[in-house]
C-alpha cells in the first residue's frame, strides 16, 4: 500500500501512473501469495488439524486474496472470492465482514440492488449467529447490535 499513499501527495502524473502500476504490480503478487497459502493450508487440513495460528492464517488468507481483488477493482472476481469466505465462515460473525465487502463490490459495478440484498443476507445471517456468539474474539467490527445498526445503516445508502 505504500505506493498508493506516495500516490496522493505526487505532483507528477507520469510518477503517479508508475506508482499505480506498482501498486497494481504488488498487489497481484500479494494475492498470488495469499491464493498459494490457502492452497497449502487447506492441503494441510486434509490430513491433520490445523493449530489456532494456522485457523486464523488460513480465515485472513481467504480474506485477503479477496481484498487484493477489490484492489485491484476486479470486482467480479471479488465477489466470488468473499463469496468464498462467507460460506466457509457462514456461522461465524466473519462472515458478515465479507458480505459487506461483496456489496461493496456490487456497489462498484453500479448494481445498487444486488448490493441491497447482499446486505439482506447479512441480516439473515447475523440473526442466525444470535446475540450470544462471541464478536469480541473475531476480526469483526464490534458487537452484535452495532452489526445490526452497521447493516440496516448500509441498506439505507
Amino acid at each position: 500500500k505504500l505506493p498508493r499513499y506516495r500516490l496522493v501527495d505526487e505532483p507528477i502524473e507520469t510518477t503517479r501512473e508508475k506508482l499505480r502500476e506498482e501498486t497494481r504490480k504488488e498487489l497481484n503478487i500479494a494475492h498470488d501469495q495469499y491464493q498459494s497459502l490457502v492452497q497449502d493450508l487447506d492441503r494441510r487440513q486434509d490430513t491433520i488439524a490445523l493449530s489456532e495460528i494456522e485457523r486464523k492464517t488460513l480465515r485472513n488468507c481467504y480474506f485477503s486474496q479477496a481484498d487484493t481483488l477489490f484492489d485491484l477493482e476486479k470486482f467480479e472476481e471479488a465477489i466470488q472470492a468473499y463469496s468464498s469466505a462467507s460460506n466457509r465462515y457462514q456461522h461465524k460473525p466473519e462472515a458478515l465482514e465479507a458480505f459487506v465487502r461483496i456489496a461493496a463490490c456490487y456497489r462498484r459495478l453500479d448494481n445498487n440492488a444486488k448490493a441491497r440484498g447482499t446486505l439482506e443476507q447479512a441480516k439473515v445471517v447475523l440473526s442466525r449467529i444470535g446475540e450470544d456468539a462471541d464478536f469480541a474474539t473475531t476480526t469483526t467490527r464490534t458487537s452484535f447490535v452495532a452489526w445490526k445498526d452497521f447493516l440496516e445503516w448500509l441498506s439505507q445508502i
